[in-house]
């Protein structure tokens, strides 16, 4: 997956579910990554 398609999808998550969208996203990002 694209960089810029895991962060929208992470953004997305933590919106969805009210966690802080940075903390959020960079672990998810992370994850996605690897």
């Amino acid at each position: 997956m694209l960089q810029i398609e895991v962060f929208k999808y992470c953004k997305l998550k933590c919106l969805m579910l009210q966690i802080e969208v940075l903390k959020c996203c960079k672990l998810k990002c992370l994850i996605a990554a690897n």
